[in-house]
């Protein structure tokens, strides 16, 4: 069973790679194709916690606005504090100041105090990073 599991993940990130577009200007960002985005959405839902991390950390590193509800939907109902941090994170440099609203109403809910204080410093930084961004202008 875990081949299968590897093969699983091997062929979605085989077809992520394949399905990804040309670069932009930006080094971090991407344009993603419809497949890619599906497989995406695909690999965050997943069962499997090591293609949920990878998929999770992808959808952030390359900003994937497309991802953000799935992203969001996910965060709602995680129960492991650690894919919940990577899934703030990954919202934190997708940039929208609606998930980061997201991300702080369920600050007020979150019981693990690990997750809570993440929770917390990542809407902070978002703030601040936003602060200096409106200063600048």
């Amino acid at each position: 069973m875990k081949h299968i599991n590897k093969i699983f993940t091997v062929a979605v990130f085989a077809l992520l790679l394949i399905s990804i577009s040309a670069q932009t200007n930006s080094v971090e960002k991407l344009n993603f194709n419809e497949r890619a985005i599906g497989n995406l959405k695909m690999g965050i839902t997943s069962d499997n916690p090591g293609l949920k991390k990878s998929s999770i950390y992808f959808a952030g590193k390359y900003q994937v606005e497309e991802i953000k509800e799935v992203l969001e939907n996910q965060l709602k109902i995680e129960d492991d504090p650690n894919i919940k941090i990577l899934i703030a994170l990954s919202l934190f440099k997708i940039g929208d100041a609606k998930s980061m609203d997201f991300v702080e109403n369920l600050t007020f809910s979150e019981t693990n105090p690990k997750v809570k204080n993440m929770f917390t410093a990542i809407i902070e930084e978002f703030e601040a990073s936003n602060s200096q961004v409106a200063d600048l202008k």
